[in-house]
């Protein structure tokens, strides 16, 4: 599935503010080893995508900080 970060189709911005639940039913379980652990909740990052960003550049990975069961940030990692 093509993702963007900042365009307007499946935008994982709008991700913010989303249960927790719902990023693990469409993208699975956190892998452990891409998981860390933040106070109330933790960072998951998911590899293996294709996403593009605002300005055009390709990644394939995506964060969701996750506090208290919500999505309070998502953030592209360094390629």
């Amino acid at each position: 599935m093509d993702w963007t970060f900042g365009g307007q189709q499946r935008n994982l911005q709008q991700w913010k503010g989303q249960s927790a639940a719902n990023v693990i039913t469409l993208f699975g379980q956190p892998n452990p080893a891409n998981a860390r652990a933040v106070p109330g909740g933790g960072e998951w990052t998911y590899t293996n995508l294709k996403i593009t960003d605002a300005e055009g550049n390709p990644h394939t990975a995506i964060t969701f900080v996750v506090l208290n069961g919500v999505v309070s940030d998502i953030r592209l990692p360094a390629n």
